[in-house]
Protein backbone atom coordinates (compact mmCIF):
# COMPACT_ATOMS: atom_id res chain seq x y z
CA UNK A 1 0.00 0.00 0.00
CA UNK A 2 1.37 3.30 -0.89
CA UNK A 3 0.15 6.38 0.99
CA UNK A 4 0.30 10.37 0.09
CA UNK A 5 0.21 13.18 1.64
CA UNK A 6 -1.23 16.05 -0.25
CA UNK A 7 -0.20 19.77 1.17
CA UNK A 8 -0.80 22.69 -1.15
CA UNK A 9 -2.50 26.05 -0.46
CA UNK A 10 -5.75 27.26 -1.91
CA UNK A 11 -8.22 30.18 -1.85
CA UNK A 12 -11.90 30.47 -2.46
CA UNK A 13 -13.51 32.33 -5.18
CA UNK A 14 -14.67 35.05 -3.25
CA UNK A 15 -11.68 35.99 -1.50
CA UNK A 16 -9.45 38.81 -3.14
CA UNK A 17 -6.13 37.73 -4.58
CA UNK A 18 -4.68 41.02 -4.13
CA UNK A 19 -5.02 40.09 0.44
CA UNK A 20 -1.86 37.64 0.70
CA UNK A 21 -3.52 36.54 3.93
CA UNK A 22 -6.31 34.93 2.18
CA UNK A 23 -4.08 31.77 0.93
CA UNK A 24 -5.07 28.77 3.24
CA UNK A 25 -3.20 25.87 3.98
CA UNK A 26 -5.10 22.42 2.93
CA UNK A 27 -3.79 18.65 3.59
CA UNK A 28 -4.90 15.51 1.67
CA UNK A 29 -4.42 11.70 2.79
CA UNK A 30 -4.26 9.45 -0.07
CA UNK A 31 -4.02 5.58 0.13
CA UNK A 32 -3.66 3.41 -3.13
CA UNK A 33 -2.48 -0.19 -3.43
CA UNK A 34 -0.75 1.42 -7.06
CA UNK A 35 1.92 3.80 -7.16
CA UNK A 36 0.22 7.16 -8.39
CA UNK A 37 1.68 9.54 -10.56
CA UNK A 38 1.55 13.62 -9.67
CA UNK A 39 -1.57 14.21 -12.17
CA UNK A 40 -3.38 11.69 -10.68
CA UNK A 41 -2.49 12.97 -7.35
CA UNK A 42 -3.29 16.11 -8.61
CA UNK A 43 -6.50 15.27 -8.94
CA UNK A 44 -7.12 13.63 -5.63
CA UNK A 45 -6.12 17.53 -4.20
CA UNK A 46 -8.46 19.13 -6.61
CA UNK A 47 -11.59 17.15 -5.94
CA UNK A 48 -10.45 17.75 -2.22
CA UNK A 49 -10.62 21.41 -2.24
CA UNK A 50 -13.91 21.44 -4.74
CA UNK A 51 -15.76 19.65 -2.47
CA UNK A 52 -14.07 22.29 0.46
CA UNK A 53 -15.60 25.09 -1.60
CA UNK A 54 -18.54 23.78 -1.97
CA UNK A 55 -19.62 23.33 1.69
CA UNK A 56 -17.83 27.05 1.92
CA UNK A 57 -20.42 28.08 -0.68
CA UNK A 58 -23.84 26.10 0.96
CA UNK A 59 -22.60 28.05 4.21
CA UNK A 60 -22.06 31.52 2.78
CA UNK A 61 -24.86 33.89 4.75
CA UNK A 62 -24.11 37.12 2.44
CA UNK A 63 -25.07 38.17 -0.40
CA UNK A 64 -22.35 40.17 -1.39
CA UNK A 65 -19.60 37.22 -0.77
CA UNK A 66 -21.84 35.08 -3.01
CA UNK A 67 -21.79 37.54 -5.90
CA UNK A 68 -18.19 37.89 -5.37
CA UNK A 69 -17.60 33.79 -5.05
CA UNK A 70 -19.67 33.42 -8.72
CA UNK A 71 -17.29 36.48 -10.31
CA UNK A 72 -13.48 34.97 -8.82
CA UNK A 73 -11.81 31.98 -9.58
CA UNK A 74 -10.23 31.11 -6.59
CA UNK A 75 -6.41 29.46 -6.19
CA UNK A 76 -5.76 26.04 -6.10
CA UNK A 77 -2.55 24.37 -5.49
CA UNK A 78 -0.72 21.17 -4.68
CA UNK A 79 2.75 21.77 -3.35
CA UNK A 80 3.94 19.48 -1.36
CA UNK A 81 3.43 15.42 -2.41
CA UNK A 82 4.75 12.73 0.80
CA UNK A 83 4.72 9.04 0.06
CA UNK A 84 5.15 6.53 2.28
CA UNK A 85 4.68 2.95 2.81
CA UNK A 86 3.80 3.30 5.93
CA UNK A 87 0.89 5.56 7.10
CA UNK A 88 1.36 8.94 8.00
CA UNK A 89 0.27 10.21 11.60
CA UNK A 90 -2.29 12.50 11.68
CA UNK A 91 -0.87 16.30 11.33
CA UNK A 92 -2.38 19.28 10.48
CA UNK A 93 -0.95 21.84 8.48
CA UNK A 94 -1.54 25.11 9.64
CA UNK A 95 0.11 27.35 7.12
CA UNK A 96 2.47 27.48 4.30
CA UNK A 97 5.30 28.55 6.82
CA UNK A 98 5.13 25.88 8.96
CA UNK A 99 5.02 23.36 6.09
CA UNK A 100 8.12 25.12 4.51
CA UNK A 101 9.89 25.23 7.80
CA UNK A 102 9.01 21.20 8.12
CA UNK A 103 9.79 20.00 4.82
CA UNK A 104 12.95 22.93 4.71
CA UNK A 105 12.33 24.71 1.61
Amino acid sequence: MNYYLIIGVQRPPYLSSEDEDSFQAFQVDVSSEKELTFKEVEKYSEEAVKNLWDFIYEHLDDEEEMKDWLSGEGYKSADYVLVSSDPFPEVDVYGTDLANTYLGS
